[in-house]
């Protein structure tokens, strides 16, 4: 597999666990790397690999606990400038389009398909499914035999006259060159709802993953505008899943309200911009689901993976 691969070394998230580095040379920031995580891999006909959301890194060792249990080998890939691949002096989370994540997508395709898995499941998650769903409609790897979507940023959670007036206007400023940095949320609300020690029961490194969603420059929100307006014309081959919470919690809603809904993305909206993607697709609401629902309370969590993995199954 050539030189840019780093050998396998133990991960942070402990025993099972191992990390390998893709050495992906420059694009518009500078030098870049993607992260490879597996977890205990059997070399078995066919693997799973987890695509992180924005502001985020792959930490949820459960999930992989889960899939090996169902029998696939356990793959995530932290992309560019996202958690173990942020190099020192590098902005995080900066980007110019969802398509320069498509080689550290390709990078973690051959690091599974080395280890001998023949069909492979693409999980995304929030913008982790975005650049998922565009990858498989512009450019799919012939290995990916099923798209399983996790809460997908298909949709801005916007209300109208900023959808169809800030969102075009902040896209012509970053055509024109003018790096205006936007912050939507300033609370830590989806945090409370996620974070040991803030009310929620998972540990994760805030320093990769913060409390406060940071804020993004225009550059960033013409490249998520034009990933979904790519995904209009959408022809995904291969089956989609799409999973969501049933509810969505508002500006307004109480924190014990975004405990049992989705507190970043309007849920409804999604579902339907889902519906879009292909000519197989299935679209489940996951009653009291998180955003990223593989982070809701036990209950809940369970009732996810049962019907992911039912579909799975099915397929």
């Amino acid at each position: 597999m050539g030189t840019k691969y780093t050998d396998w070394q133990p991960d942070l998230l402990g025993e099972g666990f191992e990390t390998a580095y893709v050495d992906q040379g420059t694009d518009h920031a500078g030098a870049v790397r993607c992260a490879v995580v597996r977890y205990r891999p059997q070399a078995r006909h066919r693997a799973v690999l987890y695509v992180h959301g924005f502001s985020d890194y792959y930490f949820n060792g459960e999930l992989a606990r889960r899939f090996d249990a169902e029998g696939y080998d356990f793959y995530a890939v932290d992309l560019r400038r996202y958690g173990r691949a942020l190099l020192p002096g590098q902005t995080p989370f900066a980007m110019r389009s969802v398509n320069e994540y498509f080689a550290d997508i390709d990078a973690a395709i051959a690091l599974i398909r080395s280890g001998g898995a023949e069909e492979i499941v693409l999980l995304g998650h929030s913008t982790g499914g975005l650049t998922t769903s565009c990858y498989m409609n512009a450019r799919p790897h012939p290995a990916v035999r099923a798209l399983v979507l996790n809460s997908p940023f298909l949709t801005w959670n916007l209300p109208w006259l900023l959808r169809a007036v800030a969102v075009p206007a902040v896209c012509l400023l970053a055509r024109l060159g003018v790096d205006l940095r936007l912050q939507a949320d300033r609370t830590d609300r989806y945090a409370r709802t996620i974070r040991h020690g803030l009310g929620g029961e998972w540990d994760y490194r805030t320093e990769w993953k913060p409390d406060v969603m940071p804020p993004v420059n225009s550059r960033w929100i013409a490249a998520v505008q034009g990933a979904m307006r790519s995904l209009r014309r959408s022809d995904i081959k291969v089956p989609v899943l799409m999973l969501h919470s049933d509810r969505t919690a508002r500006a307004s809603s109480s924190l014990e309200e975004a405990m049992r809904a989705d507190a970043v993305l309007d849920a409804r909206a999604i579902s339907i911009a889902a519906l879009g993607l292909g000519s197989d697709v299935t679209v489940t609401a996951v009653p009291g689901g998180l955003h990223d629902l593989a982070l809701s309370a036990p209950a809940v969590r369970a009732d996810y993976y049962l019907r992911l993995f039912a579909w799975l199954n099915s397929r």
